[in-house]
């Protein structure tokens, strides 16, 4: 089973890691969460999927069993979804944007979305953390 790496911060990433960020924040711009979510599947250096959030992130959704729903309304998940073919590999990049000002906030997927990224091979996971 691969591991996801989500402790990425952000002095570390590399200028193309930036602009795949970048890309996730300008998606998560469209959510009309409050906790705007984008995520970019990459694999090879090409775009696999792309997508945002869109249920708003209410912490009660976060328990058993309403973690179901939230899991799959998630960027992360939503954009891992959408790709049929082999995706053992890739990354995706996670970028959640403040409603006050659209900067980026810390943030990493939740447990089900690593669980679903580990099942579909996913490389590792890049996101703003602490």
């Amino acid at each position: 089973m691969v591991s996801i790496k989500a402790n990425v911060k952000i002095h570390t990433f590399s200028r193309k890691e930036l602009n795949w960020m970048l890309l996730a924040a300008r998606i998560a711009l469209s959510s009309t969460c409050r906790q705007r979510v984008g995520a970019v599947v990459v694999k090879g250096g090409r775009i696999l999927s792309m997508a945002t959030n869109i249920d708003y992130n209410n912490p009660k959704n976060l328990e058993e069993p309403k973690i179901a729903l939230h899991a799959s309304l998630c960027a992360e998940r939503r954009a891992l979804a959408t790709i049929s073919g082999d995706i053992k590999g890739a990354i995706v990049y996670t970028a959640r944007v403040s409603r006050k000002d659209g900067s980026l906030v810390v943030s990493k997927p939740c447990r089900r979305c690593i669980a679903v990224m580990n099942e579909r091979g996913v490389k590792r996971a890049v996101c703003v953390s602490d």
